[in-house]
């Protein structure tokens, strides 16, 4: 082997010093080293490593693998590993020796709820969570900071109402932005009484937020007059409150018009850029205040709205992390049937228990001792158990009866509704009557047919039963 490599080097080596040669004297070289003349060189002593598809997906021996670094430790899970989806873990470290924990970043697969990433700062108790598109209401990030603040990011593209960011300051205030909305709203904020806020971050039951003020900003409408273009509105909802209307800059100007509404007694306050504008009527400005009126009770309601969709945003992750569910789809059923089979044959064993039909009827066996039934025991049993078939057979029997006794009595009942009128029906409502009734007599037939089925497999099922219970080992007292 080594003779054999060291003359194909020799002739590699004698070829290129040709080329070479006659490339620096400018004459083209032509190389009569062809295929045939080319050495093969001696397989290679190390074997070829062969991995099935089912290992390959299984990333590493035994489906995990830690590797150490440096104030850090990052653990590694093959797809469908964990029940939680959990395919990676990064956990940072504030001293050498690993000791204490900073911040664990933890990646998700195939999770049901779209959960991908969570990020936990254990030092500032912040946890952030991300998701993947295709969850209900549009939920992107969710970030918590324990008793402090919650900040709840949205995609815009998945929500009717436009809603982008929704930031709350536990107890305090919460702030709503929006994008792409045909009232051109942007901006809602809702202000609350600094004193229920001790009450809200300790969780206290009953307490619910007092709100002091709502402001909502919009966009710049530019088919309307900035004069007339509400860019902010205020509402102070505590006595004595008021209503504070901002409007658009206009071109060249670094001020805005504006307009205060007190709510208990009439002294609007406008103000108006240009000094030579006429001041609207009182008629106009109570209009105005009407409709600003409404607009609060609107946002207020909206508010609101957004506050229970929000709860159930919550009320669901809660149940999310209660119980993990993963989707499987058709393409990796067959990579995640290896991890699954181990599930699914405990599954297999405890529902074949679960699903005996005798176990209903069997009396409780004794820790350690077999299950023996004797002859009286054996005729119990097999007696409660026929009990049971009957009546779950005539209750079927029952539903089945109702419904064609309520079919036949909604027939009659549009009959005699039609006799009675049928001096002053016209046309339509005769088609209508028939229509009903051959819609009406073909469901009857059909509830008849299934009534006398189920009578026909009735007897069957009851002699079948009576057959195996015979046939029973357990039962063999029977036979004695």
């Amino acid at each position: 082997a080594v003779t054999v490599a060291a003359a194909t080097v020799a002739v590699a080596v004698a070829v290129t010093s040709v080329g070479s040669a006659g490339e620096e004297a400018g004459v083209p070289v032509e190389s009569n080293v062809g295929p045939e003349n080319i050495l093969d060189l001696p397989p290679s002593w190390v074997l070829k490593i062969l991995l099935t598809p089912a290992q390959l997906e299984s990333k590493c021996p035994g489906r995990t693998k830690e590797v150490p670094y440096h104030r850090g430790v990052l653990h590694k899970w093959a797809p469908y590993a964990r029940a939680d989806g959990m395919v990676s873990r990064l956990t940072v470290y504030h001293d050498n020796k690993r000791t204490q924990a900073s911040e664990v970043i933890e990646t998700f697969m195939q999770r049901k709820d779209r959960l991908h990433k969570r990020a936990t700062n254990l030092q500032a108790n912040e946890v952030v969570e991300e998701f993947l598109p295709g969850r209900p209401f549009g939920l992107r990030v969710h970030e918590l900071v324990s008793g402090e603040r919650r900040r709840l990011r949205f995609y815009p593209g998945a929500r009717l109402d436009g809603l982008q960011l929704r930031e709350e300051t536990l107890g305090k205030k919460t702030i709503e932005t929006y994008v792409g909305r045909d009232d051109r709203l942007v901006y809602r904020s809702v202000t609350f009484d600094p004193s229920s806020a001790s009450q809200i971050v300790a969780g206290a039951k009953e307490a619910e937020p007092v709100i002091v003020k709502m402001a909502e900003k919009y966009a710049r409408d530019p088919s309307i007059d900035a004069e007339a273009d509400v860019a902010k509105r205020v509402y102070s909802v505590t006595a004595p409150g008021f209503i504070r209307a901002l409007y658009q800059f206009g071109d060249g100007h670094v001020t805005a018009s504006s307009r205060v509404y007190p709510k208990e007694t009439w002294k609007p306050l406008v103000t108006l850029v240009d000094p030579f504008a006429k001041k609207p009527l009182d008629s106009a400005l109570r209009e105005d205040f009407q409709a600003l009126v409404l607009a609060e009770r609107e946002c207020l309601q909206a508010f609101r709205e957004q506050e229970r969709q929000m709860k159930d945003i919550l009320v669901k992750r809660r149940g999310e992390e209660a119980e993990h569910q993963l989707i499987i789809s058709v393409y990796d059923t067959a990579r995640s049937r290896q991890y699954l089979d181990a599930d699914r044959k405990e599954d297999g064993a405890s529902a074949a228990v679960m699903h005996d039909y005798l176990t209903p009827f069997l009396p409780t066996p004794k820790a350690g001792v077999a299950l023996t039934l004797d002859r009286e025991t054996s005729l119990k049993v097999r007696e409660n158990c026929l009990k049971s078939l009957r009546d779950r057979l005539v209750e079927r029997a029952t539903i089945i009866q109702s419904r064609l006794d309520e079919e036949n009595a909604n027939l009659a009942k549009k009959t005699s509704t039609f006799s009675r009128n049928r001096d002053h029906a016209d046309k339509q409502t005769e088609e209508e009557y028939e229509r009903y009734c051959q819609s009406a007599m073909f469901r009857i037939q059909i509830i008849d047919e299934r009534l006398k089925r189920h009578e026909k497999q009735a007897l069957q099922k009851y002699e079948e039963m009576d057959s195996r219970l015979r046939a029973e080992p357990r039962m063999r007292a029977l036979m004695h």
